[in-house]
């Protein structure tokens, strides 16, 4: 199976790392809906069409993955600490926002796992009668 182009995994990356949906996107840049889906390569037009919407963004990292994601950023360690407006310093940023988000989710699972062994205590630790109330089956999907 081909995968996605290397642009295509880079768009993708810089939508995440602003937080736009795929709706919007191809809704205000005019490429045509499902593009970054397809597991094909990126015509030279649409690729045009990302470049002059978000300008933002360094072409030469967006062809081949290569530099800094936006024009004119210089990534190392001394940006991240001395400038709160560098590349370095929001990615770092969007990282722990993201890292936050799932320890969060994590202790609602934890939560959610407590809650059911409860429930299995209380109906009296019986595996059988907890699948038994339910379709429950062993490797059921969601």
């Amino acid at each position: 199976m081909q995968e996605k182009s290397i642009i295509k995994q880079n768009i993708l990356t810089y939508l995440r790392y602003k937080g736009l949906t795929l709706y919007k996107f191809y809704k205000d840049t005019g490429i045509t809906r499902g593009i970054l889906t397809q597991n094909n390569g990126m015509s030279e037009e649409n690729t045009t069409r990302f470049l002059d919407y978000f300008t933002e963004v360094n072409p030469e990292w967006l062809l081949t993955g290569k530099g800094s994601m936006l024009r004119g950023a210089a990534v190392d360690q001394g940006d991240v600490v001395g400038d709160p407006d560098s590349v370095a310093a929001m990615q770092l940023h969007f990282l722990r926002e993201n890292n936050d988000l799932l320890r969060a989710k994590v202790l609602l699972l934890e939560e959610n796992r407590l809650l059911l062994l409860r429930e299995i205590s209380r109906l009296g630790g019986d595996m059988e009668a907890v699948l038994s109330k339910g379709d429950w089956s062993v490797g059921a999907a969601d």
